[in-house]
């Protein structure tokens, strides 16, 4: 599941009209719940959400079809729904990457930032990487704790490839130079994350910027 997701992530990055056929297609053969998250990412929300429900009613203990409905929930911006989904998948799946990902998102978007900075921090313990550190700093920025997203960023300074998870905690201090900076080198890395920008609301503040905006258009999203 994982390289299907990731491969269809890495289309979509550059050009995501190619993804779509590809990804539907799979996803109709499998019910891929990690396809369902990247069809999200594409902006089919309320596409994602409804084949993601449907699929989790076929199999309603499968971890990966209950963290795909929750992140389709997260892209469609539904994060009262998404947070009791995600739990459900996290109980499902302790050791769901995907799960604990979207919980830690909903409680920081519900305003329950003890909670989503201990949720990231869960994933942190149990998987590591960049990508943990990223949202747990964003947390932090959001809840006032500028001086712990900051020794996140140093620690991520330390890992390679982490150019769009620091992005996610400069915006969340409002570094935006700094974050478009680094999504540029995101994009020249071809990193697969990208395809989370134009739906992530970590990035909202940087909408208006004609920066921000460029770089849509230039992966082929609507700015």
């Amino acid at each position: 599941m994982a390289s299907a997701l990731f491969a269809a992530q890495s289309i979509a990055a550059q050009n995501p009209a190619p993804a779509l056929p590809v990804i539907r297609r799979v996803i109709a053969l499998t019910g891929d719940g990690g396809l369902l998250m990247c069809l999200a990412e594409l902006g089919r929300c309320r596409e994602a959400v409804s084949e993601a429900t449907e699929a989790q009613v076929r199999d309603p203990l499968s971890g990966v079809l209950n963290a795909g409905l929750a992140w389709t929930l997260f892209a469609a911006r539904d994060y009262e729904k998404c947070l009791k989904q995600s739990l459900t998948a996290t109980e499902l799946d302790p050791n769901s990457l995907f799960a604990r990902i979207t919980a830690g998102l909903a409680y920081e978007q519900n305003g329950m930032y003890r909670e989503s900075i201990a949720e990231f921090q869960e994933g942190i313990n149990r998987h590591g990487g960049s990508m943990f550190l990223g949202f747990q700093g964003h947390t932090f920025a959001r809840s006032g704790d500028k001086a712990s997203a900051w020794n996140n960023i140093h620690r991520m300074e330390e890992l390679s490839k982490t150019s769009a998870y620091l992005a996610l905690v400069y915006a969340g201090l409002e570094e935006k130079d700094l974050a478009i900076r680094s999504l540029e080198v995101a994009y020249e890395d071809r990193d697969s994350f990208l395809v989370f920008a134009p739906m992530a609301p970590q990035f909202d503040n940087l909408r208006s910027d004609s920066r921000f905006q460029d770089l849509l258009r230039r992966m082929n999203f609507p700015p």
